[in-house]
């Protein structure tokens, strides 16, 4: 995908080398994480420096994306697989921990595809210093000190535990979210 937007460059991170995943993480700058299962993305992940690259690169200012559950690891609390990557079905929408580059956020992808309103609701109700985004395949959410745009032939659902019903936003619409901490102070 990055090579058809002409990235001068292309490197996939491996856990099993974490050396070279260290030096690549640490002259990045993008860094994209692919779709698939969130939980075992975090789980892959765990025990390794990578999160903690991660994260230390974001705070420098480095650009960190991802697709799917890529997208959902953005989160402090993020949502955990439906399914193990057996295909066996989880009871409930469950969480856990993610890397924490959006704290105030929950994502939820695939959102009106797979008609994740219910689910995400739940999850929002039981984390009521957070707010949930649902985004849909083929959209983007740019997010930036507070403020996101919207990209793409879906939309974007923000549902907001203080606020009486969600806010939809569509390609070029732009938005801005009070960090929770701050609004219940």
């Amino acid at each position: 995908m990055w090579t058809t937007f002409r990235a001068r460059e292309v490197v996939k991170v491996s856990r099993t080398d974490p050396e070279a995943a260290r030096e690549t993480l640490e002259r990045a700058t993008l860094i994209w994480m692919p779709g698939g299962f969130p939980s075992l993305l975090m789980h892959t992940l765990a025990g390794t420096e990578i999160p903690g690259i991660i994260r230390a690169r974001f705070a420098a200012g480095v650009t960190i994306g991802g697709a799917s559950a890529g997208a959902v690891a953005m989160s402090t609390t993020m949502i955990a697989d439906e399914s193990t990557p057996d295909g066996d079905a989880v009871d409930g929408p469950a969480t856990e921990t993610g890397l924490g580059l959006w704290p105030e956020a929950i994502v939820s992808p695939h959102f009106t595809e797979r008609r994740r309103l219910g689910p995400l609701a739940a999850i929002v109700r039981d984390h009521p210093t957070l707010f949930g985004v649902g985004i849909d395949e083929g959209t983007a959410l740019f997010v930036s000190h507070g403020e996101f745009d919207v990209l793409g032939r879906g939309t974007v659902v923000i549902v907001d535990p203080h606020q009486p019903r969600t806010r939809t936003l569509r390609t070029g619409m732009r938005g801005r979210y009070d960090v929770p901490a701050v609004r219940n102070r």
